[in-house]
Formats: C-alpha cells, sequence, structure tokens
C-alpha cells in the first residue's frame, strides 16, 4: 500500500495509508502492553522468574570473565599458561602507579 501512495502521490490515498498505519501501530502497542502485564503478573510473585523474564525482554546477556588464551608479556614474551598470564595481569597493574608518578 505505501508503494501505491508513493507513486500516485494522491492526497486520498495517502490519508487511507495513515489511517491503516496508525491503526496497526495501535494495535501492536495494544498486544506489546498487554504480552508484557500477562508476562509480570504471571511472575510477580517469583523474583527470579521475574528477573529472568525481564533480562530476556531487554535481550540483557550476562557477562562472562574469560581467561585470555595468550598475552604479550611487558617483555614482548607469549604467555599461554593461566597462572602466568595472571601474574603478568599483577605485575602490570600493581606496578603501574609507581611508573605514572
Amino acid at each position: 500500500m505505501f508503494h501505491k501512495v508513493c507513486s500516485k502521490k494522491q492526497t486520498y490515498a495517502y490519508s487511507v495509508y495513515k489511517q491503516f498505519r496508525n491503526s496497526l501501530s495501535r494495535t501492536i502497542k495494544i498486544a506489546k502492553n498487554s504480552y508484557y502485564d500477562k508476562l509480570i503478573n504471571l511472575n510477580k510473585n517469583n523474583s527470579k522468574k521475574l528477573w529472568q523474564s525481564l533480562g530476556h525482554l531487554i535481550n540483557f546477556k550476562s557477562k562472562t570473565n574469560k581467561v585470555p588464551q595468550s598475552v604479550v608479556s611487558g617483555h614482548g614474551d607469549d604467555l599461554y599458561d593461566p597462572l602466568n598470564i595472571a601474574n603478568e595481569f599483577n605485575n602490570y597493574f600493581s606496578e603501574i602507579g609507581s611508573r605514572m608518578a
């Protein structure tokens, strides 16, 4: 319908298009609100499920703490062992204050 309106540039067709568009937008908005209300009311007594539902609605992705597979040390060496990587991070952040001063 939108392409028909754009190609003909008729005011009546545009008026009909706007009415249909607004009606559809209103219907979608009402349906979304109804869905969210039902979802919240269904889980209002279980806070864990409520927060899971809200997280799903806003597309919340949990943060994962991953250790890098390899790191280049301050000396230019490649480190692959998680313990060595942790120690390199520890050394870097514990010495940065004295290097910045």
